[in-house]
């Protein structure tokens, strides 16, 4: 058994993709043992063994033996989760840019989520939806979620508040108006502490921990209260110049 464990330790150093890449084979589980389908595998030592097996030719090792060793190999463990995060990051990377085969929520915009007002949590959500349909362990992705949490929180936030009080149609039509800095700043603190507050868990466990995120409740309550009034007097703001536009644009088909 020694020799063995020595030979598959040899063999597993290298067995791991350095890309987190993956391809849509992988949402219908497809049981064939093919490299290809490795990501949707990854918690299915069985499976696991029989690749493994293949692509190192021992023909005479069987299957058990070699599941024995996965399952109680640490340097297996390890090389397998710092994998699972590569296909966590490329995944977020993929979403990032604008990459397709990912699952949108309806709750959130479904195709349209760019112009929701939760688009923040319409991206997070499709990481986890998405790579939970692969078969990937719930834990590692909400870590990997949080390990890179830096390449798209800010960015997903200012474009859900963007939504809210900078609709995309003010620019379509010229206009420049900008909600306050202040009521910018207020929400996008307030964003943060309400993420931590629905995610603490994972926050703890993998993320950093944002002063934000850390506010009291009596700071958090002043600054709710300051968005409401600022916030409806912007969308007071929005509404009207919306029907202005909608007026001019009338005019306009009367007049031709």
């Amino acid at each position: 058994m020694k020799s063995n464990i020595r030979k598959f330790d040899k063999a597993i150093e290298n067995f791991f993709p350095e890309s987190g890449i993956w391809y849509s084979n992988c949402f219908l589980t497809a049981q064939e043992v093919d490299r290809s389908n490795l990501p949707c595998h990854l918690r299915n030592n069985l499976w696991m063994s029989r690749l493994m097996k293949s692509e190192n030719h021992w023909i005479l090792v069987r299957d058990t033996t070699i599941k024995e060793y996965l399952d109680g190999s640490e340097l297996f463990s390890n090389l397998r989760h710092d994998y699972e995060l590569r296909i966590v990051e490329w995944q977020t990377k993929h979403q990032l840019n604008d990459g397709e085969g990912w699952i949108v929520s309806d709750q959130y915009g479904g195709d349209f989520y760019m112009f929701h007002q939760d688009a923040d949590k319409g991206f997070r959500l499709g990481i986890k939806q998405t790579l939970e349909a692969i078969n990937m362990d719930k834990e590692v992705i909400e870590e990997g979620i949080e390990k890179n949490r830096d390449l798209w929180f800010d960015k997903y936030i200012n474009i859900a508040f963007r939504n809210i009080y900078a609709p995309v149609f003010l620019s379509w039509s010229g206009d420049r108006s900008t909600p306050k800095k202040e009521l910018k700043d207020a929400w996008t603190r307030v964003r943060k502490y309400d993420y931590y507050q629905e995610h603490k868990e994972s926050v703890d466990k993998y993320g950093t921990i944002l002063p934000e995120m850390k506010m009291t409740f009596d700071e958090v309550t002043m600054l709710r209260y300051y968005i409401e009034m600022e916030g409806a007097k912007r969308i007071e703001e929005i509404d009207r110049r919306k029907k202005e536009r909608e007026a001019k644009s009338f005019a306009r088909i009367k007049e031709e």
